[in-house]
């Protein structure tokens, strides 16, 4: 998930984390941002992964935050990839399903493991 900000998405997914018997099931979460309105109806027992300077440099929504100095490749891999997305659909949403299917997948996890 993105982040936790509000939307259906989220609070589905927040009521799904809520109803979980915990005595059965060990659950992470992977945040791009560790941020949002829905953060803290999360449950204790649910373990929170996150890298937000890496995976926030992926994901990063405003223009200003798309650069991040510490992760130069990073960087110029999502600006790329966005500029290829737009080029490639028709609305922002679609630009953004179409990042995550054809670069972010591949990408989320070499950056978790060089963390």
């Amino acid at each position: 998930m993105s982040s936790l900000r509000q939307g259906g998405a989220e609070r589905s997914l927040v009521n799904l984390l809520q109803a979980l018997n915990y005595d059965k099931y060990e659950v992470d979460l992977l945040l791009f941002q560790n941020e949002g309105a829905f953060l803290s109806l999360v449950p204790p027992q649910v373990h929170i992964i996150e890298d937000e300077d890496k995976l926030s440099c992926l994901y990063a929504i405003r223009k200003k935050d798309m650069f991040c100095p510490r992760h130069p490749v990073l960087s110029a891999e999502h600006i790329l990839f966005t500029y290829i997305s737009r080029k490639h659909t028709r609305s922002l949403e679609d630009s953004r399903q179409y990042r995550w299917v054809k670069y972010y997948k591949k990408r989320i996890r070499a950056a978790l493991l060089s963390c």
